[in-house]
């Protein structure tokens, strides 16, 4: 699970809003939590986990939400 959490962290931008730290927790807390359905593959896991990582950084796609 860290070679994967560390594969998506080389993706993190910098951020104002969370440090470094933070958002490894939180793309450590959803690895756990995708692997915990039975999803095993890490390249599965490392995709999953950088979308969800740039959903955070950069917020929703303003494509979908109207804004």
């Amino acid at each position: 699970m860290h070679k994967i959490v560390d594969r998506v962290m080389m993706l993190a931008k910098p951020t104002s809003l969370l440090s470094h730290s933070e958002l490894r927790a939180k793309v450590i807390g959803y690895v756990e939590l995708i692997s915990s359905t039975g999803k095993r593959d890490p390249d599965e896991l490392a995709a999953l986990s950088a979308e969800y990582l740039r959903k955070i950084v950069d917020g929703p796609d303003t494509r979908f939400t109207g804004c």
